[in-house]
């Protein structure tokens, strides 16, 4: 009897430094906890509430995982970061899940065991992080039992029904130092290289905001697009993605055409006045879909009418 209790207490005391996050049952809580005996961990936070950009250094952005599915699946759905998986979170229905990485071009992976059919399944996506912006991203598995990612605003998990609760136990490996190259400008990017042979490999960003319901391009964005094409000529093995935006005011399908015209007035000018090679360049319009800002202030709504201007690699741009 005394070996089996030393034995649990060992275990207990190793679980303790791994989750960093159990506590003794001493006292009950309306928490969602798993129980051993007397010992229990914490596995639902707080509900969730709009993240703090502002809190991000220049070269940091976020992503927030909800995972939302009718059935109340079983299935065990572990994300990853990169290459390597670094972040690790086993998320569980109606919980959310985030982290701090780096801006640039990351890849998402989650790997799902369907329990009915003991089998593993597998899905990837890269998404593109803006510095000092979250992306919000729905996870989980359709009814007909594939994987799948699926970008939402900020506005559609406010809205929606179901009221997600931070899930508390999980391992997060990712580097809390990003030593990319993010948001720079022109004199900070000519210190680098003018062959492109720099090992910075990630996207350079540059921000033009628009007017309500204009695709003219302000005169404050004039030294910004100069400062875009510069750096595509500095870097001329990389391509240029215009991606444009919309505010949340008018019918989507309209802020749709509207975000695509921002976007190729843009081009146009890369083009015809700055001399940029058009096949280097791809416009996208988003519309009102990617907000980085709330849109109740008048100065969250201007935020989010703009033209984001990315020079990346042409390898991550594919």
């Amino acid at each position: 009897m005394d070996i089996r209790i030393a034995t649990l207490s060992t275990v207990l005391f190793s679980m303790t430094g791994l989750l960093g996050c159990q506590t003794l049952a001493n006292n009950p809580s309306e928490l969602n906890r798993t129980q051993i005996y007397q010992a229990s961990w914490v596995t639902s936070g707080d509900a969730f509430g709009p993240p703090d950009d502002s809190v991000l250094a220049t070269n940091e952005s976020r992503v927030v995982f909800f995972r939302d599915e009718e059935d109340g699946s079983s299935d065990v759905v572990r994300i990853g970061l990169g290459a390597d998986n670094v972040f690790q979170s086993s998320l569980q229905n109606k919980h959310y899940s985030e982290s701090v990485l780096c801006s640039g071009v990351q890849t998402i992976n989650i790997n799902i065991g369907v329990a009915d059919k003991q089998k593993v399944t597998t899905y990837s996506q890269k998404y593109t992080f803006l510095p000092q912006t979250t992306i919000y991203l729905q996870i989980g598995t359709s009814k007909s039992g594939h994987a799948f990612i699926r970008q939402v605003s900020l506005e559609d998990v406010l809205n929606s029904p179901e009221k997600f609760t931070r899930q508390a136990h999980q391992i997060n490996r990712v580097s809390s130092k990003c030593n990319r190259l993010d948001n720079v400008d022109l004199q900070q990017s000519e210190t680098l290289s003018t062959a492109d042979n720099s090992d910075i490999d990630a996207p350079l960003y540059f921000r033009l905001l628009f007017d309500f319901d204009s695709v003219d391009v302000k005169n404050e964005n004039v030294i910004k697009l100069s400062k875009v094409a510069d750096t595509a000529r500095l870097f001329p093995k990389r391509a240029v993605i215009l991606e444009g935006h919309t505010d949340d005011r008018g019918p989507k399908q309209y802020n749709l055409t509207l975000s695509q015209k921002r976007a190729d007035a843009v081009k146009n000018i890369l083009i015809n006045q700055y001399g940029l090679d058009a096949e280097r360049i791809a416009s996208v319009g988003y519309g009102e879909s990617r907000p980085v800002d709330k849109s109740g202030t008048e100065k969250g709504r201007q935020n989010n009418r703009r033209v984001d201007a990315i020079v990346i690699r042409e390898e991550s741009a594919k």
